[in-house]
């Protein structure tokens, strides 16, 4: 699909039975492999896809990476993660993934690191879910606290009054994503 002027690939993958690093192996690399060669490649994700990029791109190398923004990512793990990975039957339903983005230090997301490539993060502070916001501690986005999304070498932030699971879809949100791949900056 063109998109502005751009081709854009949407790539789904099966949260809830694989771990990240099967999705990358299984999904991700092949998705990239197949549409995107021999042009620049700009990622924009949501949520969980941020942390799967961040590993994808440690553990490969794109000679023609572009800019990565990053919407709602649980970079320093999920509040809710914590909660919700205590109790064995929605650890099952929910996948390994749940573990995977828990906020402690041994956490899969603690072990990636600080990125060493160019990447934006625009975090919400809207929840429609206030049970999850009461578990959550600060401003959140009803998935993931604003302090959770952040990780301290990007090269720019944007806070929208918008919740995790509609960020995505809000008109200031998109033509932030467009201004962010063209010029590398919000504003």
């Amino acid at each position: 699909m063109i998109q502005k002027g751009f081709y854009v690939v949407s790539i789904d993958y099966p949260s809830t039975t694989l771990n990240i690093q099967e999705i990358v192996g299984s999904y991700f690399s092949s998705q990239i492999l197949d549409h995107c060669q021999n042009q620049t490649i700009h990622f924009v994700t949501h949520s969980l896809g941020g942390v799967i990029v961040r590993y994808y791109l440690k553990t490969n190398q794109i000679k023609n990476l572009g800019r990565v923004l990053m919407l709602a990512p649980p970079n320093q793990g999920s509040e809710i993660a914590d909660f919700l990975s205590q109790f064995n039957l929605l650890n099952s339903f929910l996948g390994p993934i749940l573990v995977q983005i828990k906020t402690d230090n041994s956490s899969f997301v603690h072990s990636l690191g600080l990125p060493k490539f160019e990447f934006a993060i625009i975090s919400g502070d809207y929840t429609l879910d206030p049970i999850s916001s009461f578990i959550i501690p600060g401003i959140d986005d009803g998935r993931v606290s604003i302090s959770n999304t952040n990780l301290e070498n990007r090269k720019d932030f944007l806070l929208v009054k918008r919740s995790h699971n509609y960020i995505m879809d809000a008109p200031e949100v998109q033509k932030a994503i467009f201004t962010y791949i063209k010029f590398g900056r919000f504003k």
